[in-house]
């Protein structure tokens, strides 16, 4: 993503692809430029040789490569605010920010931050594609949960990831265009108290040449969305022939990645009935009524080489929520309250309690008797309600409705004539049973220890309603839990 970028003092060519990159200017002279993207047509942006004036990614002829899901997506009435933005009149190409020409939305009733990357006609050749992602870096004694959202589908709140990175399935072209690359931010309070550079975030990108990779037996470029990796920041050519750990879908998928399964998660959980998937966000703005991403444990066979042409020059910004130490030099985004919609301070709870009976069981014709453990299995409302956390930047023009949690056991042992009352998913490569309410498991056996379910989840949902009147957002997330006896 980081395209005819500025080096401070140097410049620096690269032999792949030629492409020029300097210093990070975000912080050294280069305030981000409000402008109205909703009702201005063209893009401004000075040039040596004479102004480029790109028109808005989603007007007509505009070379857009953005998801046709989301193309229409990013009216302010639904929730969209301006956070970045490096097209400006007064400055040339040459001396733009680090990162290329782009802006940044931030959708406040969705916790997305979207990136719209303009690539100048001419800066690449066929084949190659954009490797993305946020990492952040942090000083001494600092920690934040900020992206524990992103490449992953079951979020444990009790770990810190620092970095994901995502690959965009649609290859740059040589006429340029616009190109998105979106974020699912979650909410840290602490994040408030941080004082930039001691904390930061940086927009690590590179162009990648993917060369016969396949996902599940179908073409990379077939496929809708993007995907998604924790972590795997490192530079250089990779080799990847195993599994992704998760597929984003921007919209609902008709071929590709399960698709018929990401459909009937979709219509499922615009219907209410929350199944077949650990993460999503559904609804949201006014020309569509589908998810807006949708992330699934399906474990993606890939299969061929990707080779790194070039490393290009992180971004690093001042995040909004966090204060810039005096005398930094850097510039403040153009939104500066908390990103994200909520979070959990940790791992929730989840109560089992147990019961045994004796029962008797026909072995070749003779009723001998058996222990049998009856398991019940229920989330700890009291532990779960003070670890949800509200963004309270949402609460000024949305309200919080109709939160559910649900009880998820994962991968459970089926031996000892295992039969539960929960609702059976497979997710991925997950089995999964869950229940709104108290999730009950029997098993019988004649000897051996308590058969307690070893790993559970707490699955999350609930709408966030603008006061304006738009359309809701409703938003599921699971959560690694702690299983607790009582």
């Amino acid at each position: 993503m980081t395209f005819v970028l500025l080096l401070a003092g140097c410049k620096k060519e690269f032999t792949n692809n030629s492409i020029l990159v300097n210093s990070i200017k975000t912080k050294d002279g280069f305030p981000n430029q409000s402008f109205n993207w909703e009702t201005q047509t063209l893009m401004m942006q000075g040039v040596a040789a004479g102004p480029l004036n790109p028109s808005l990614p989603w007007s007509s002829q505009s070379g857009s490569y953005v998801n046709a899901n989301i193309i229409t997506d990013y009216k302010s009435n639904d929730g969209w605010v301006l956070v970045y933005n490096t097209f400006n009149p007064s400055y040339y190409t040459a001396n733009a920010a680090s990162g290329g020409l782009y802006f940044a939305l931030y959708n406040k009733y969705r916790g997305l931050l979207r990136y719209y990357l303009y690539v100048p006609a001419g800066q690449f050749g066929g084949g190659v594609n954009i490797q993305h992602g946020l990492s952040i870096y942090l000083g001494t004694g600092l920690t934040t949960t900020m992206l524990n959202f992103d490449g992953t589908d079951i979020v444990d709140p009790s770990a810190t990831n620092l970095s994901f990175t995502k690959t965009n399935n649609v290859g740059i072209a040589q006429q340029g265009g616009w190109y998105d690359m979106q974020y699912e931010i979650a909410y840290d309070h602490t994040f408030s108290s941080a004082v930039f550079p001691n904390l930061g975030i940086a927009w690590n990108s590179r162009t990648i040449t993917i060369s016969d990779i396949k996902i599940n037996g179908t073409e990379a470029g077939t496929e809708t969305g993007s995907i998604t990796q924790q972590g795997n920041n490192g530079l250089g050519s990779v080799i990847i022939n195993g599994v992704a750990a998760a597929a984003e879908i921007w919209g609902i998928s008709d071929a590709g990645i399960a698709g018929s399964r990401l459909q009937s998660a979709a219509s499922g959980g615009l219907a209410g009935n929350l199944t077949g998937f650990f993460s999503g966000i559904f609804g949201g703005y006014s020309n569509n009524t589908q998810e807006v991403d949708l992330k699934m444990n399906s474990t993606i066979a890939l299969t061929g080489t990707i080779t790194t042409p070039n490393s290009l020059a992180p971004n690093t910004f001042v995040f909004p929520g966090e204060s810039i130490a005096s005398g930094n030099g850097s510039f403040p985004p153009l939104y500066t309250s908390l990103l994200g919609v909520f979070n959990l301070n940790d791992r929730p709870i989840v109560n089992v309690h147990t019961t045994t009976s004796s029962v008797l069981v026909n072995d070749g014709g003779v009723l001998i008797p058996e222990t049998q453990y009856l398991n019940v299995y229920t989330v700890n409302t009291s532990n779960f309600n003070s670890l949800f956390t509200v963004n309270p930047a949402v609460i000024t023009s949305a309200s919080i409705s109709n939160l559910k949690t649900q009880v998820v056991l994962l991968n459970p042992s089926t031996i000892y004539g295992f039969q539960p009352n929960g609702n059976r998913e497979t997710i991925g490569n997950y089995i999964a049973y869950t229940s709104y309410s108290a999730l009950s498991t029997t098993y019988t056996k004649e000897h051996g220890p308590q058969p307690v379910n070893s790993l559970a989840a707490v699955r999350v949902s609930f709408d966030v309603v603008p006061t304006n009147g738009a359309p809701k957002s409703t938003i599921v997330k699971t959560f690694f839990a702690n299983i607790v006896n009582i």
